[in-house]
């Protein structure tokens, strides 16, 4: 460019540019833009493959100290807090007394504490499951009675502090069930919510969940719509072509109202693609076979929170945004847009 001209570029949202200046004039390859023809809509229901396991987020727990009477069902941080209210000690947060500190300090034990998670089953799942917790080698687990033991060898899921306890078949019923926490209740004791996973289904509506069987087939809305409320792995989508594309053809994929970490678009044998801002578009020849594969590459913010925020979607996020209150919190879920929403697939032409 010479001094005083002008380039305009247009950016959709989030997108960017990389841009070379040099001193002398070059040549530029041909451009590999192409015209957009007509769109095909891809549309449900569609085959799909889970890289992970589901899971049932267990976060409203009943607590009592043992053989006393028992508090009603609330989120498991609001109990948390009203357990050290009760024992007069203060909340878990920045200005309390730091654990490390706490475990050299204060080792008393203030009582012996009970802790109810319940669910509801719709459809007993035919395989055994995983219970996910924090320090199950400081409680005793029961569920629906049966007691479960903690192998350390079971290693974790998602996160080195989240313990995995095998669950076997036969241990749920159809209707409620429940999980059952016994420990001792230290200054630095935490409460928190459990995790079940394996392959099941979990409809959701408003804050009532329960187990159900995983869909055959599922659409490209919200994962919460197709009985996947909580997933935050990646999901494969996979799509035959239409035949009026021809094999060798470019196309271009286009994601319309996509909400996700990211994409990634397989076609044939070349390396995936990864499709992360806008104008969420990729290139792509159509593969002798016609098979398509994208895979939506969800956040963690459906599994682990915050889960009943108002609103949704804020600035910023920190460890108050798990207890808020009034009208910035929800008994339901309040989840966010997790999908891939419309795809359109165009025939390419050089302009």
């Amino acid at each position: 460019m010479r001094s005083g001209d002008t380039l305009n570029l247009t950016f959709a949202p989030g997108q960017e540019r990389v841009l070379a200046f040099t001193g002398n004039p070059q040549p530029l390859p041909a451009p590999l833009c192409y015209a957009a023809g007509h769109p095909v809509l891809l549309d449900a229901p569609i085959d799909y493959a889970l890289d992970e396991p589901n899971v049932l987020v267990l976060d409203t727990v009943s607590w009592r100290w043992e053989n006393g009477p028992w508090h009603g069902c609330q989120e498991v941080l609001k109990a948390d807090q009203q357990v050290r209210d009760e024992l007069g000690l203060e909340h878990r947060g920045g200005e309390m007394l730091q654990p490390w500190f706490a475990k050299l300090h204060d080792t008393h034990i203030y009582g012996r504490l009970q802790l109810s998670y319940r669910f509801t089953v719709e459809e007993i799942p035919q395989d055994s499951l995983w219970l996910c917790c924090e320090r199950p080698e400081h409680w005793t687990v029961a569920v629906n009675g049966v007691p479960l033991s903690y192998n350390p060898a079971d290693g974790f899921w998602i996160d080195i502090c989240l313990k995995r306890l095998h669950l076997p078949k036969g241990l749920l019923k159809a209707g409620e069930n429940e999980i059952l926490l016994t420990g001792d209740f230290a200054r630095t004791t935490n409460l928190e919510a459990l995790y079940l996973t394996g392959s099941f289904g979990v409809s959701l509506d408003g804050e009532r969940t329960a187990l159900c069987r995983l869909p055959e087939q599922i659409s490209l809305g919200n994962l919460a719509d197709n009985r996947l409320p909580f997933y935050s792995g990646r999901i494969t989508y996979r799509f035959t072509l239409p035949e009026c594309f021809s094999p060798g053809q470019p196309l271009r994929l286009s994601l319309e109202d996509f909400h996700g970490a990211l994409a990634l678009i397989q076609a044939g044998g070349v390396p995936e693609q990864a499709v992360w801002t806008a104008p969420y578009e990729a290139d792509l020849i159509c593969p002798p076979d016609r098979m398509l594969a994208v895979t939506l590459v969800a956040t963690r913010r459906n599994t682990f929170g915050p889960l009943h925020q108002l609103p949704v979607l804020t600035q910023s996020y920190g460890p108050g945004s798990f207890i808020t209150e009034g009208k910035a919190w929800s008994d339901c879920y309040e989840l966010v847009d997790c999908r891939l929403g419309t795809l359109r697939i165009s025939p390419l032409a050089h302009p």
